[in-house]
């Protein structure tokens, strides 16, 4: 503390200190330093006419990194927590849950219901990246799963564009999918998947990348996607 104090005062009087403290302490909101001849990084070329397109881009690509990592003002505004229930909780599309946003004592199923109204079947894309247990997901107008063995069901292509999902997992390998009301996938796979494990649980993307095929964004729209633990339906 010593030390910086010195600083200060030296500010009071020296030209060079007063413009060191400044830049330590106050730093713009953007900066731009060409390193090979700057170093130190003294001379900010944000503003500079020269320079604007290289701003320009590199502005593109922080947005697309922080995108990808859900770290957007729009994201940061909207919140990283899921809207939890008694027995259940909500993620909102374009958003990714870190595994430290759950109490695993209460987050425990035997039983994982994932239930969602999805629109753009034809479109897919990922629906949910459960904490690398398993993806849901949809492509080339089958509805399927895939475990993070290596197994994967599918379905047979959908007629419809849209739908209400209920997927069905248990603790000793029940493996059902329903599409309005009708059975797609009915399979059983040996290992527990339901458990919240390090890492994300998701809807519309796999938390911080952007991929192509069928596991890009979702290019559709997903509303309510909900985990409820247990039991699909209870009194209020």
């Amino acid at each position: 503390m010593f030390y910086f104090d010195s600083w200060v005062r030296k500010a009071r009087y020296d030209e060079k200190a007063r413009f060191l403290l400044n830049r330590y302490s106050y730093r713009p909101p953007e900066e731009l330093y060409a390193t090979k001849e700057d170093r130190a990084e003294l001379n900010n070329l944000i503003n500079v006419e020269d320079y604007k397109s290289k701003a320009v881009d590199l502005r593109k690509l922080l947005q697309k990194e922080l995108h990808d990592q859900g770290e957007t003002t729009e994201m940061i505004l909207q919140g990283q927590l899921p809207i939890f229930y008694s027995h259940s909780y909500e993620i909102i599309q374009g958003i990714g849950v870190s595994n430290l946003s759950f109490d695993k004592k209460i987050w425990n199923p035997d039983t994982l219901f994932v239930t969602a109204f999805v629109d753009g079947i034809e479109q897919g894309g990922i629906v949910s990246d459960y904490f690398k247990q398993f993806k849901l997901i949809v492509y080339d107008r089958k509805i399927g799963v895939e475990f993070s063995n290596g197994q994967s069901f599918y379905s047979g292509p959908q007629k419809d564009s849209r739908g209400h999902l209920m997927f069905k997992l248990t603790a000793n390998g029940e493996v059902k999918l329903a599409l309005n009301g009708n059975i797609i996938i009915d399979e059983h796979i040996q290992g527990d998947f339901t458990k919240i494990k390090p890492g994300y649980v998701s809807c519309g993307k796999i938390q911080g990348e952007a991929l192509t095929g069928k596991y890009q964004p979702y290019q559709g729209n997903i509303s309510n996607l909900r985990f409820t633990i247990n039991e699909l339906a209870r009194t209020p």
